[in-house]
């Protein structure tokens, strides 16, 4: 259905014309005028006329028109005659919309009057449209991603649609809007700049001529943290706390995506061994400054693979570390799909110096600051958070380097509790030295910024009966990487 117009068009073969004096003295003429075609176009507020009349002689025409029945109070307007055969049109505006009106034709020649029969129409009536307020989701600290539908368009083009927000409830246009296209159907938005931790109420919104129509509220509070990240704090040093990410960094080469991992446990294991440029599996074993940014390094691709670490000079330097200059070698200036999916947001690789903090400096409310376990049946270490509240777990061999895995263990039935309470998990992803993989469920080793010496960069290391906080490993060896996202209060 046309949305604007409604189109009525009669050709009446056979109209009988209704007769009346144009003068006293006017003489009939042999045959009568005969409307062979009749078309109305209607709007809202306007009828637009079109007809045809078929007669030998000269002749003009009006439209008589009217909101009665009767047609009193009948308005007259003369009609434009478009050709010589007949076709004349006229345009009737400023009707009310939504109206029934009365008209007929008057043909005149130069002695008589001759009328058409009387017909109707109703101008075209809209309301309100339709819209729902369909969900609020991937809620970040800063942002949420709102999804709406416009169900029916009230009879009338839809000229905006779009969500409105507030900190209030019944929150309107007049608050805070963004706007989303135009007519039925679906569509979606992200609002931005959001406050974290913080409760809002949404409303889908959609505008026609008959006005504004709101959608249902709903209700949402943004995260303490950001997208991609554990949803508590850790300090690697005296002044400076960091949000971990969800899960291991993960590289795809044949797509060229960034991504952490899904759980926190979740690591890619002996497949590794088939790195290469366009591998179409995930990878989580780089080499150090392997960013995929031209830096300077020889080798800066996350699929390098070569034993000399003369290739992995962060920068061209081997004295560089990796957040020198740009900070393009650190693995945390990529665009992470499901960490921000922005270039340069704000992750990076912890330094030698916070990894030894974290483990072994920092203060917390319980004193624990980690404990080798075995989560879900991966080998692993946690850490506390700065203000962790046990909520009701209970930790064995707290801080010890030297206990084994399964001095804690966290089963599948209890993780998700557990992982509420804002702890961070490590797992034990092994190594990889070109293409063997090697240590898989027993050793865990990440990545710092940090350089040692021409042939070493910094990492940590744990196993099951060890660890070491600020060891040194050879620059190419692949091993995990573990972003971090600074907090700003």
């Amino acid at each position: 259905m046309n949305k604007l117009k409604r189109v009525l068009s009669v050709i009446i073969v056979g109209l009988t014309i209704g007769l009346t004096s144009c003068h006293k003295d006017a003489q009939l003429e042999p045959k009568n005028p005969i409307i062979i075609e009749d078309s109305l176009v209607v709007s809202y507020t306007e009828a637009s006329f079109r007809w045809r009349v078929e007669y030998p002689g000269q002749i003009s025409s009006m439209l008589i028109i009217s909101a009665n029945l009767d047609m009193s109070n009948a308005i007259i307007l003369e009609a434009d005659q478009l050709s010589e055969d007949g076709r004349f049109s006229v345009t009737a505006s400023e009707l009310r919309e939504g109206e029934k009106y009365y008209y007929y034709y008057e043909i005149c020649n130069p002695g008589a009057i001759y009328k058409s029969e009387i017909k109707s129409f109703s101008t075209v009536y809209c309301t309100k449209p339709i819209v729902t307020t369909i969900s609020v989701s991937n809620i970040t600290n800063i942002s949420a991603l709102c999804k709406g539908e416009v169900m029916d368009d009230g009879n009338a083009n839809v000229i905006e649609r779009g969500f409105c927000w507030s900190i209030n409830h019944n929150p309107s246009i007049d608050d805070n809007k963004i706007s989303s296209g135009q007519d039925t159907g679906m569509f979606s938005v992200e609002l931005s700049n959001l406050t974290p931790v913080s409760t809002y109420y949404v409303k889908a919104f959609a505008k026609n001529r008959a006005g504004i129509a709101y959608g249902d509220e709903i209700a949402f509070t943004t995260s303490f943290a950001p997208p991609g990240a554990v949803n508590s704090l850790f300090s690697v040093s005296d002044s400076k706390q960091v949000f971990f990410s969800q899960g291991n960094l993960q590289y795809q080469a044949s797509t060229d995506t960034w991504r952490f991992a899904q759980n926190q446990y979740d690591f890619v294991g002996s497949s590794n061994e088939y790195i290469s440029a366009n591998y179409e599996g995930w990878i989580d074993l780089f080499a150090w400054g392997t960013s995929g940014y031209n830096h300077g390094a020889v080798l800066y691709q996350p699929y390098a693979w070569n034993s000399n670490y003369l290739n992995y000079y962060a920068y061209g330097d081997e004295s560089n570390n990796l957040y020198d200059q740009t900070g393009m070698a650190d693995w945390g200036y990529n665009k992470i799909f499901n960490g921000g999916d922005k270039e340069n947001y704000g992750w990076r690789t912890l330094t030698k110096d916070e990894w030894v903090f974290v483990f072994n400096s920092r203060n917390t409310t319980t004193d624990f600051r980690y404990a080798k376990a075995n989560v879900c049946g991966i080998n692993g270490v946690i850490l506390f958070p700065d203000d962790w509240n046990p909520n009701g777990f209970i930790i064995n061999n707290p801080n010890n380097p030297n206990s084994p895995y399964e001095d804690n263990t966290i089963t599948d039935l209890n993780w998700d509790s557990f992982e509420a309470t804002g702890v961070m998990f490590l797992p034990a992803a092994g190594q990889r030295i070109e293409k063997t993989i090697s240590s898989v469920g027993n050793s865990g080793i990440y990545w710092s910024s940090s350089y040692a010496y021409s042939t070493n960069s910094y990492d940590i290391v744990f196993s099951n009966t060890s660890s070491c906080f600020d060891n040194d490993n050879r620059r190419s060896n692949g091993i995990s990487v573990r972003l971090v996202k600074d907090y700003q209060p």
